[in-house]
C-alpha cells in the first residue's frame, strides 16, 4: 500500500469503529480479516495511525471545534480527525497533505476548501495546548473527569497520562517448559530482543513490536503474551494445585459479557460460584492456546472443544462469542460446557456434544 492508501484505509477503519459498539481492537481485527491482501507492514502502519487518532481524540476534537468547522458527523469526522492527527501529531505540512489527498486510486479525496483552511490553521501547532480543559488534555470524557479527580486528586492528570502511551509488549515464561534465561536466549535466536521485567520474575519485555506468532518460542508455549501487572497479580494470589482459580478478565469481549450478566443481576459472587467464563468470538483462539500447551487437535475434537467440519477442513472452536459455564457430573468433575450466545448468533444455547467424558 502507498502512504496515501494507508491513510484512506485508516479513515475507513475509524468510520467503522465510530459506527459500531464493539471494542476498537475487535472492529480492527474484523476489518483486516476481510482484507487479507493487506500485508503485515501495512497492517501495522494502518493500526498505528488509527490508534494515534483514538488516543488523542479529545485533543483532536478540541482543535477541530476551535478552528472549525468542527469534528463533523459520522461520515466526515474520521477524515477530519486523521487530517488533524497528521498535522498535530505527525508534523505534516499542508503541502505534503495536499500531495497525499490527491484523489488517486485508493487515495483520499482532495482537500475541500474548509479542509485547506483547517490544514493551514493547524500547521505547526502542538497537539496539547495550555488553553485545553484538564479533561481534554487528559483524554478523559468530561462527565468522568470529576470521578478521577475525586479518586486521585492532584495526580489525576498524571494517572491518565500514563494510560495514553503505547503499552509495552510483555511476555510470561512458562517455567514448565524452560527458565527465563533460556526463553530469552530462544527469542534472541529468532531476532527478538527482550529484557527481564522489573517486578515479575517470570516476565520478559520485548523491544518494539516483533512478530511472535510465527516463532517457535511462542508456538511451543515457552512464552505467552501477558502484561507484567497481570503476572504480578497472578503471583500474589499464591494459587496452588487443588485450588479453584477465577481468571476475571475483561479482555477479548469479556467486558461485554460482564455487562450482560450485571444487567441481569448476576453479581461477582455468582460468577465465581458457578465458574462462568467467556469464549472469545474467534474460530481459533482456544485451539491455538491449547496447542501451545501440547494438547493435540484430535484430543480437542474428542473432548468436544473443537468441531470438525463434515466436509473436511481444519477443526475450529466450538464455542465462540458465548458466556460459558461448566457442566459437571455428580462428583463435581467437569465433563462438558454450555454456552449462551450474545447478540443474534444461533443457536442461542449450545452444549458440548457426547464425549468419552
Amino acid at each position: 500500500m502507498t502512504p496515501a492508501a494507508r491513510i484512506e484505509a485508516a479513515i475507513e477503519l475509524l468510520g467503522r469503529i465510530d459506527a459500531e459498539v464493539a471494542p476498537a481492537e475487535r472492529v480492527m481485527a474484523r476489518y483486516l480479516r476481510e482484507r487479507r491482501y493487506i500485508g503485515s507492514k501495512d497492517r501495522r502502519a494502518l493500526g498505528d495511525l488509527a490508534y494515534r487518532v483514538l488516543r488523542a481524540r479529545a485533543r483532536l476534537d478540541w482543535w477541530l471545534e476551535r478552528i472549525g468547522p468542527g469534528p463533523g458527523d459520522g461520515l466526515v469526522r474520521p477524515r477530519r480527525s486523521v487530517l488533524a492527527a497528521l498535522l498535530l501529531i505527525d508534523g505534516r505540512t499542508p503541502e505534503t497533505l495536499a500531495a497525499l489527498f490527491d484523489g488517486g486510486t485508493y487515495h483520499p479525496a482532495p482537500l475541500d476548501p474548509d479542509e485547506r483552511v483547517l490544514a493551514d490553521a493547524l500547521a505547526g501547532r502542538s497537539l496539547t495546548d495550555l488553553e485545553q480543559p484538564a479533561w481534554v488534555a487528559a483524554e478523559c470524557p468530561e462527565w468522568l473527569w470529576p470521578e478521577f479527580v475525586e479518586a486521585f486528586g492532584a495526580g489525576a492528570e498524571a494517572e491518565l497520562g500514563a494510560l495514553m502511551g503505547e503499552a509495552s509488549l510483555d511476555l510470561r515464561v512458562n517455567t514448565l517448559k524452560g527458565e527465563r534465561a533460556a526463553a530469552r536466549t530462544a527469542l534472541a535466536e529468532e531476532g527478538i530482543e527482550t529484557a527481564p521485567t522489573p517486578l515479575s520474575p517470570l516476565g520478559l519485555r520485548a523491544a518494539g513490536r516483533p512478530g511472535l506468532s510465527a516463532g517457535r518460542a511462542y508456538e511451543t508455549g515457552l512464552v505467552e503474551i501477558q502484561d507484567e501487572g497481570s503476572q504480578v497479580v497472578a503471583l500474589v494470589t499464591d494459587a496452588r494445585p487443588g485450588m479453584v482459580v477465577l481468571d476475571f478478565c475483561a479482555g477479548a469481549g469479556g467486558k461485554t459479557a460482564r455487562e450482560y450478566l450485571a444487567a441481569r443481576g448476576v453479581d461477582d459472587a455468582t460468577i465465581a460460584a458457578f465458574r462462568l467464563g467467556w469464549a472469545p468470538d474467534s474460530r481459533t483462539a482456544l485451539k491455538e492456546a491449547l496447542a501451545r500447551q501440547d494438547i493435540s487437535g484430535q484430543m480437542m475434537v474428542t473432548g468436544g472443544l473443537l468441531k470438525q467440519p463434515e466436509g473436511g477442513g481444519a477443526a475450529y472452536d466450538r464455542f465462540r462469542g458465548r458466556i460459558i459455564f461448566p457442566i459437571t457430573d455428580r462428583g463435581g468433575r467437569v465433563v462438558g460446557f454450555g454456552g449462551r450466545a450474545l447478540g443474534d448468533r444461533e443457536p442461542k444455547y449450545l452444549n458440548s456434544p457426547e464425549t468419552p467424558l
